[in-house]
């Protein structure tokens, strides 16, 4: 089963990076200084969202439900531009281009996730059935 996970894992930080060289190539404002940025980025981030995300998200609480939820693509997006500043090989122009590479990294990640089922059978089992 922690074999599966780490696998499950592994394809997704595979996947984010991917999907931030592409958005590299598209977006004038974001650059990466190739794949092993890409990775350390997309692992970076997937850590951020584990660890830090959730803590941000009960802050601001406020701040989310008044922007309608727009808040939270925008505090994803200056964790993006904080995150960016520890790497060197990550260059982001502003908020706005961070916003951009969320919401593309999202819309590839959940079309590929889709076409993968990387989430379906087993996180619904592990879910639902498990805590019955």
């Amino acid at each position: 089963m922690r074999v599966r996970r780490l696998a499950r894992l592994t394809v997704i930080v595979v996947i984010d990076a991917l999907a931030l060289l592409l958005l590299s190539e598209i977006l004038s404002g974001f650059a990466l200084d190739g794949p092993l940025a890409a990775f350390g980025l997309a692992l970076a981030l997937g850590l951020a969202n584990a660890v830090v995300w959730p803590l941000i998200v009960r802050a601001a609480l406020p701040f989310t439900v008044v922007t309608l939820g727009l808040g939270a693509l925008i505090l994803n997006g200056v964790l993006l531009v904080v995150i960016a500043g520890a790497f060197e090989a990550v260059h982001v122009e502003d908020v706005g281009t961070a916003v951009l590479v969320i919401l593309g990294m999202t819309a590839l990640t959940t079309a590929l996730g889709g076409v993968l089922a990387l989430d379906s059978d087993e996180m619904w089992h592990r879910h639902v059935v498990m805590r019955q």
